[in-house]
């Protein structure tokens, strides 16, 4: 999914220097006042078939930062088929801060990516997750139902992988930590657009999966960092065995996600250099089933472990207008006759 591409350019020592050059020339045109000339002269340098990446990535942010999608896009094409650089396209896919700060037309800058042959697969896979997760920020559910069918069509191919429960790749193009990121953002769709057979499909093939993993042949780093979205493709399946009132799939369920907490605290992991605190929230989803049975069917108690599913806080106004809502609907549909949450 990452191999490099073949006929890579080399730059001369000397060449680096002249792109930095370069570079100042362009910083001081936009510190005096004068973008318009220093983004000229870039463009002029990048014509060049063999432009510094340097430059190509000072040209790629200022095109972001613009709203030029297209030609972002053909300098991000650029920066990975002449120097294998993918170092920008990572920030712009995995930072989303820095996507914020630095490109003016996210969605549409993400679907161009997903859609872009030319670049390594991974990123592309990630990039539709990325739009995806974009749509559910805007909730324009046209946007949302767009969305399901590429991530949809790599879950189906990464499934037909008999190797993806053991993925031995590194973090981005390791295949079982793609298809449980998914599988996450696929459940959230579904739920967002309540069509909720499909939810409780995607819950299915969860359980089936955390089944399937192997996470001592997956590196200790890798299978760190995937534990948040594993515990939030259960607890999904633990709302959807909660739903059709099945004991045995509910405990099958529970037995899982315990080992997931437990593996989350292994001092195997105590080395990883993960930004997200994963041990912290399989703390958290414990805490969250806490209490939580078959018998009791009302609503409230499972508010705590859907807030975690979903990213959000349970007294939010993102919760309390469109996820509790969703999830009494959810309920209802398979529990019809329980009378409506306070």
């Amino acid at each position: 999914m990452g191999v490099r591409p073949t006929g890579m350019r080399r730059l001369a020592p000397w060449s680096w220097a002249l792109a930095r050059l370069r570079l100042a020339v362009v910083i001081i045109c936009e510190r005096l006042d004068q973008p318009r000339r220093g983004r000229r002269w870039l463009e002029r340098w990048c014509r060049a078939p063999g432009a510094a990446p340097l430059l190509l990535e000072a040209l790629a942010l200022r095109c972001c930062a613009d709203g030029d999608v297209a030609a972002a896009l053909e300098l991000f094409i650029r920066l990975w088929s002449d120097w294998g650089s993918s170092e920008l396209l990572y920030r712009l896919l995995f930072r989303r801060r820095f996507r914020s700060a630095h490109a003016r037309d996210h969605a549409l800058l993400l679907q161009r990516i997903a859609a872009a042959e030319p670049l390594p697969a991974h990123f592309r896979a990630y990039g539709a997750i990325a739009w995806a997760y974009r749509t559910l920020e805007d909730q324009d559910p046209e946007s949302m139902a767009a969305a399901v069918a590429p991530i949809a069509r790599l879950a189906e191919e990464l499934e037909a992988d008999p190797g993806t429960p053991s993925c031995g790749r590194e973090d981005r193009e390791n295949r079982a930590k793609l298809l449980i990121s998914c599988y996450t953002v696929l459940g959230r769709l579904h739920f967002s657009l309540e069509d909720f057979p499909a939810f409780s499909a995607v819950a299915r093939r969860s359980a089936q999966l955390a089944e399937q993993l192997d996470l001592d042949r997956i590196d200790a780093d890798v299978s760190y960092r995937l534990l948040s979205n594993l515990l939030r493709c259960l607890g999904c399946s633990w709302l959807e065995a909660w739903s059709r009132q099945d004991a045995a799939a509910l405990a099958q369920v529970t037995t899982r996600i315990e080992a997931v907490v437990r593996e989350a605290q292994s001092p195997r992991h105590q080395a990883s250099q993960a930004r997200e605190d994963h041990a912290g929230f399989a703390r958290q989803v414990a805490a969250a089933l806490e209490g939580l049975s078959l018998e009791d069917r009302r609503l409230e108690p499972l508010y705590p472990l859907v807030a975690l599913l979903f990213k959000k806080k349970v007294d939010g106004h993102g919760f309390r207008t469109r996820i509790a809502p969703a999830l009494q609907r959810y309920r209802d549909a398979a529990l019809p006759g329980l009378p409506p949450s306070s």
